[in-house]
C-alpha cells in the first residue's frame, strides 16, 4: 500500500515536519500538499476500507511542457 512518507532506511530531518502534519492529527485536510505530493486516492471519510480517488493529484515527474501557440 503506497504511503506518502513511503519506506525509507535513510530520512531527512526536514521530512519531519512535513510528516507530524500530515499524521499527527485525525482527519486533516490539506488539498494542495496532497496534490503536490503526488496523492492520487484516501481513505473514504465513511468507511475505513474504501478508497477514495482524488482527480487533482500531480505526476511525480514530469519531463517537460506541451507548447501551446494562440
Amino acid at each position: 500500500m503506497p504511503k506518502v512518507d513511503g519506506f525509507f532506511s535513510l530520512v531527512p530531518r526536514e521530512s519531519d515536519g512535513l510528516i507530524s502534519l500530515l499524521y499527527g492529527t485525525t482527519n486533516a485536510n490539506f488539498p494542495r500538499l496532497n496534490d503536490f505530493l503526488g496523492v492520487s486516492q484516501i481513505t473514504a471519510p465513511d468507511e475505513f476500507f474504501h478508497w477514495q480517488p482524488r482527480r487533482t493529484f500531480l505526476p511525480l515527474v514530469t519531463a517537460g511542457q506541451k507548447p501551446v501557440f494562440s
